[in-house]
């Protein structure tokens, strides 16, 4: 779990928090650089129509970081050696992440080590490692080992999908590039070392690593440091050979700036200083809440700021290769509004991902006999990259998110042109998928979904999923309000997308009818939304029955089993009055949670796997659970934070992956339904705009004065963990 915890990031690349020296212990090297995939084809035994049959996923690349410590011919290990005086650090201030120990070999040398490691915020392909040795009861001499690795396993496919080329030195720095086999991405990854006091500097090459080994005198009592300086280069152009990469990746290393561990380090506290000076919340009196939502922060802003349009959230971020770095339709819903707040140029950006993956969208929509836009389940580049047909095919709600996403977007910035092109363009094609994809009740006269899979997950090929029917009729509402504006107010940029898109009056029309008939079914009693049709009849499940040894149940329940019963894996019904709260009165909250909150205490107890619990409960409210946790599965090597319902509700360890912060335009001072009155409190100090020209949310800044007022502004800023070894 502590890699996941203790990763780093900069949107451009990401490393897991592992031991750099190597252990015979438990551990999932990972280095990662955003949207540089490989890709596999999916074996089915049998093919049909409209399923996706490439699977691109974010690889495994070089590690950078490889090193190895020997001292009297022992390797150090911290699974095997003797090791004491163990601290891990990861510091909010300025994105180091520290470990020291103290390793005491089978000679009798007690020998301090201290790891530290970054990656730049300002300079995004610099990176740099900084090892401290200080011998506590000796002198005498040390060998270390730096490296370029590309051999390391993709671990979740147990293949290498490296191949490189020749290692390249200069003196003191090693160079290596790396290809991907099938999809051609080439990354160039080289280090400077700097070390004063080295003897004997040797090089080290074998296939698929580049390496510097030196001898370092040590003097009792006296600290010797060596860093490494790295600079990596990515071509993601299939058309450039590896060849060609190397060589450019070589010419600009050399024309790099020489940039020390400590610039970077100065430059990360600038970075850092500003981010919380902006985007800081602060939460009185709940210390595990207010670290929950810093490192949530912290997060987000390490995994995506907007510096490539390319780019967009994946589901685990760049912490490992679980849901292989893609992204799913959280990132419109869940992430989106978090930037809204704080950087509406990156909320744009991951909207123009959209826009720029719109012909994907259209060709997946064709597939399965639809016209208009039909967005994937799972992307890195817009094209599908789900195998699974009953998600891929029937979860038509990320199509819904993108259109959520647009109108909040307009809303929140007042972007106009942004609303009047590309996002005009993309609701009209997502309009045009969902009129062919509904269909009619020949009894009901209604309008509909029929056959498909709610964002819940535990029902497939439904009729009439609430949260489908509802987001689908706000989108074909926005859509054609938008539209009649446009007409009305701005005729020149109406014919513009007239013309562009083909839209006619008779669409419009259909669009309206549509929308004005959907099928939205309701309890008895007229409040309870009925998460499906036929859900309220399903056969009851007390979560609590199953065995705690059965979880997952994907992976030991028969697969049709899972579908049959009323609980529910992801919130549905309860994430659709978490988005669109304004839209449902408070009575129909409170008999929703009514209903569900004996059954979310229940799946709470129900759900296996560790946790690392920021505290924070929301039982003033609702259902007793944890607003921030840390979930981890150990198989994965995946960090997931959770907050609210989605904590709550998730029994299959899939869940909800973000910090949500919802965004309702003229109300947003209110507090939000199943959000904690501290943190709503939280959430209220934080001044917003309708237009939000500077792309900053500011928390309420104390004046200086007491220490104790002091204590409150400055941001906690630091995670650490000691686990026994």
């Amino acid at each position: 779990m502590s890699e996941s915890l203790f990763s780093l990031a900069n949107e451009f690349m990401g490393v897991r928090g592992y031991f750099e020296e190597g252990t015979s212990g438990p551990s999932r090297i990972g280095s990662f650089f955003n949207g540089v995939f490989e890709e596999e084809e999916p074996v089915y035994l049998v093919r049909y129509p409209g399923i996706s049959y490439t699977d691109r996923f974010m690889v495994n690349a070089v590690d950078w970081l490889h090193t190895r410590i020997r001292l009297d011919g022992e390797t150090l290990d911290c699974a095997n050696g003797r090791i004491s005086g163990f601290r891990r650090e990861l510091d909010f201030r300025s994105g180091v992440l520290t470990r020291e120990l103290v390793w005491t070999t089978a000679g009798g040398k007690r020998l301090k080590i201290v790891f530290r490691r970054l990656l730049g915020m300002k300079r995004p392909n610099r990176a740099a490692q900084r090892i401290a040795l200080e011998p506590l009861n000796f002198s005498g001499t040390i060998e270390l080992e730096f490296g370029l690795d590309f051999s390391v396993l993709h671990y979740t496919r147990g293949r290498n999908y490296w191949s490189c080329g020749e290692p390249l030195f200069t003196e003191r720095a090693a160079a290596l590039a790396g290809r991907t086999r099938r999809s051609g991405k080439n990354v160039f990854s080289a280090f400077r070392l700097v070390a004063p006091d080295a003897e004997d500097v040797r090089r080290v090459s074998r296939d698929r690593y580049a390496g510097i080994r030196v001898r370092l005198p040590l003097a009792s009592g006296r600290q010797t440091t060596c860093d490494r300086e790295v600079f990596h280069r990515v071509e993601k152009n299939p058309d450039v050979s590896l060849e060609a990469a190397a060589a450019r990746g070589m010419e600009a290393f050399a024309a790099e700036p020489v940039v020390s561990f400590d610039e970077l380090e100065r430059e990360n506290r600038e970075f850092w200083d500003d981010v919380w000076n902006r985007y800081d919340v602060e939460i009185d009196g709940d210390a595990d809440n207010q670290q929950g939502i810093r490192y949530c922060i912290f997060q987000l802003i390490q995994t995506y700021r907007g510096l490539d349009p390319a780019h967009n959230i994946g589901a685990k971020g760049l912490t490992g290769e679980v849901y292989g770095g893609h992204a799913f339709w959280e990132t419109e819903t869940y992430c989106l509004p978090f930037y809204l707040l704080t950087n509406p140029e990156a909320a744009r950006s991951l909207l123009m991902f959209r826009y720029r993956t719109l012909p994907e969208a259209k060709r997946k929509a064709a597939s399965v006999g639809c016209r208009g836009a039909f967005y994937p389940v799972a992307t890195i580049d817009g094209t599908e990259s789900c195998g699974l047909w009953q998600h891929a095919n029937l979860q038509l709600q990320v199509s819904s998110g993108v259109a959520y996403a647009i109108r909040h977007y307009a809303g929140v910035t007042g972007d106009v042109e942004f609303l009047h092109r590309e996002g005009m363009e993309m609701l009209i094609e997502i309009c045009r998928f969902f009129a062919s994809r509904g269909q009619w009740g020949q009894r009901s006269g209604k309008f509909g979904f029929y056959g498909v899979m709610g964002p819940d997950e535990f029902k497939m090929m439904v009729n009439h999923n609430y949260y489908l029917n509802f987001t689908a009729k706000k989108c074909l509402e926005y859509t054609l309000a938008t539209a009649e504006e446009m007409r009305r107010s701005f005729p020149e940029a109406w014919n513009d997308l007239v013309r562009r898109t083909g839209l006619n009056d008779a669409e419009l029309a259909d669009w309206a009818n549509m929308a004005a008939n959907m099928r939205l079914a309701r309890g008895d009693d007229g409040l309870l939304l009925e998460q499906h049709e036929g859900f309220f009849d399903l056969p009851h499940l007390d979560v609590r029955s199953i065995p705690r040894d059965e979880f997952p149940l994907y992976h030991h329940w028969p697969y049709d089993k899972i579908f049959r019963y009323d609980m529910i894996k992801q919130p549905d019904v309860l994430m659709l009055m978490f988005l669109y709260s304004h839209c449902f009165s408070e009575e129909e909250k409170a008999g929703e949670l009514r209903v569900l909150r004996a059954e979310m205490r229940a799946r709470v107890l129900a759900v296996a796997g560790d946790s690392l619990d920021f505290g924070g409960r929301t039982g003033r409210r609702g259902a007793g659970v944890p607003i921030f946790r840390i979930r981890h599965e150990a198989r994965s090597g995946r960090l997931q934070p959770e907050c609210g319902p989605g904590a709550a509700s998730d029994v299959d360890g899939g869940g909800v992956a973000e910090h949500r912060l919802r965004v309702r335009r003229h109300a947003f001072g209110r507090r939000a339904a199943f959000v904690p009155a501290d943190v709503a409190r939280a959430l209220e100090r934080i001044p917003f705009s309708d237009r939000l020209s500077r792309g900053a949310a500011r928390s309420r800044r104390h004046e200086a004065g007491s220490d104790a007022s002091r204590a409150r502004t400055r941001p906690c800023g630091r995670v650490a963990l000691r686990p026994a070894v």
